[in-house]
């Protein structure tokens, strides 16, 4: 695939067109599901996700207790 330049004429394969629609669509469903559980993510690094079931908001540095395991090694 090339870009194409102001002015230029735009030929789009079908395929092309179908797979960026496939990929906007995918988009679009993540940025409107806030209740789908996070990506896994290598924890090799130390850093694990946790979610916050709370009713409070807390900030991005903000600070919980967690008080039970619920997921063991």
């Amino acid at each position: 695939m090339k870009k194409v330049r102001s002015g230029e004429p735009l030929r789009i394969p079908a395929q092309t067109f179908n797979s960026f629609v496939d990929a906007a669509r995918v988009a679009q469903s993540q940025l409107h599901n806030v209740q789908a559980r996070p990506v896994r993510r290598d924890t090799k690094t130390g850093i694990i996700t946790v979610r916050n079931t709370t009713e409070e908001d807390v900030g991005r540095f903000g600070v919980m207790v967690l008080d039970t395991v619920t997921i063991s090694p």
